[in-house]
C-alpha cells in the first residue's frame, strides 16, 4: 500500500508540474527502493519489503506486469504522424548515438583500474 500511495502521490505532483504521471510513479519506485530508502534507513526498507522469497517473487511479478503496462501505454500513445515527420532526424540521432555510447563504454572499461572490477567473494 505504501508503494501504491507514494506512486500515486508523486504522479499527481508530476502532473501538476506538467510532467507525465509515469515520471512520479517511477520516481516513487526509485525513492522507496534500496538505492535511496535502503541507504538512508535500511531497517525501514527491510520492514517495508521483507527478505522473504515468496514476497520477492510477488513484487517481481507485479513489477514485470507494470513494465508490460508501461510499454503498452507508450505504444498506444505513439504518434505515427510525428514519427513520419521526424524520421530522418530520429534515425540519424539514433544511429549516431549508438557508436558514441559503445565507444564511451569501451574507453571507460579500458581506463577503469583492475581493482575496481574485481568481484567480492564472501569468506
Amino acid at each position: 500500500m505504501v508503494l501504491i500511495f507514494t506512486g500515486r502521490l508523486l504522479a499527481e505532483g508530476m502532473v501538476r508540474l506538467g510532467q507525465p504521471a509515469v515520471m512520479g510513479e517511477l520516481l516513487a519506485g526509485i525513492l522507496l527502493g534500496p538505492s535511496i530508502f535502503g541507504t538512508l534507513w535500511p531497517d525501514g526498507q527491510a520492514a517495508l519489503f521483507p527478505d522473504v522469497p515468496a514476497q520477492k517473487a510477488m513484487i517481481n511479478a507485479v513489477a514485470q506486469f507494470g513494465i508490460l503496462m508501461l510499454l503498452l501505454l507508450a505504444g498506444m500513445e505513439t504518434d505515427i504522424g510525428l514519427i513520419r515527420k521526424v524520421r530522418k532526424a530520429a534515425a540519424s540521432a539514433s544511429l549516431g548515438a549508438s557508436p558514441c555510447r559503445s565507444c564511451a563504454a569501451f574507453c571507460s572499461a579500458r581506463c577503469c583500474p583492475t581493482h575496481c572490477c574485481r568481484t567480492r567473494t564472501s569468506a
